[in-house]
């Protein structure tokens, strides 16, 4: 019984140490998205290894859980902010299409800004190697695609402004993380 407790512990202790580092990057003014995706790197490449079989399985369902649960209360938080998305903050009146139109604008802009991230750094490779082993036409697409979509961190940094047109900063955020969660999330499965 103790073997089978401590390898849930061992689970539990991988998760405390990623949280962890999170929370002193935030005491100390760093970015916490970084932290976790340098801490989670590192943790799936040694401690997962070093954890018994049972360790493994729980720490593997563990984060399937909290994964499900916080991707289920982003999603439920978006849909809850974005319905009232039609009419402005405290009037009868509809939201100036200048945001809709906006949001598209910066949609675009978006997909050109992509494309050109991708091609450049594709581009100079070529250039340098004289050739993209491995990398086909489709899979240069799904690249560009892929980066298309925002999601709720880009939600939750526009939260975070305080100044200027802090409205219509939030407004198109939202509309731009819905569309591409949706739309070109949803076409992903195309590829």
């Amino acid at each position: 019984a103790l073997l089978q407790i401590q390898s849930y512990d061992a689970g539990v202790h991988n998760a405390t140490v990623g949280y962890t580092a999170y929370v002193i990057t935030e005491i100390a003014d760093l970015s916490g998205i970084v932290c976790i995706f340098c801490a989670g790197f590192t943790m799936a490449h040694y401690a997962y290894y070093n954890l018994s079989h049972k360790a493994r399985h729980a720490t593997k369902l563990m984060f399937k859980t909290i994964g499900f649960l916080a991707e289920a209360f982003v999603f439920g938080y978006l849909g809850l902010v974005f319905a009232p998305l039609v009419m402005a903050p405290g009037t009868d009146k509809p939201v100036d299409p200048n945001i809709w139109l906006f949001s598209i604008w910066v949609l675009l802009m978006g997909f050109v800004a992509r494309a050109i991230t991708v091609a450049i750094p594709l581009g100079l490779h070529f250039v340098i190697k004289r050739e993209l082993k491995g990398l086909g036409c489709r899979e240069v697409v799904m690249v560009w695609y892929a980066g298309l979509i925002r999601g709720a961190v880009a939600s939750a940094v526009s939260y975070t402004i305080t100044e200027g047109n802090i409205y219509v900063t939030q407004n198109c955020t939202l509309i731009i993380v819905v569309f591409s969660t949706l739309v070109i999330g949803g076409a992903v499965p195309g590829f």
